[in-house]
């Protein structure tokens, strides 16, 4: 039997290195950058970790095969 799922999506932050690390190991892709998302939802600039200041929104996914 086979998952209806094809895909995973999953979206982080730009200064979140250790979660793009984390997805792309894991075999997901990069498939978008939303610049200045994180601004407009928040309405400014956050600092973010190691001082990055928090923009974009990254967007990963991994295309899955689950059998059953």
């Amino acid at each position: 039997m086979k998952c209806a799922l094809a895909r995973l999506v999953v979206s982080t932050t730009n200064d979140d290195l250790l979660a793009l690390y984390l997805y792309q190991r894991f075999g997901f892709r990069v498939t978008e950058v939303l610049p200045g998302r994180l601004v407009e939802h928040h309405g400014g600039e956050e600092s973010g970790f190691a001082g990055i200041p928090v923009r974009d929104e990254i967007r990963l996914e991994r295309r899955v095969d689950v059998d059953f």
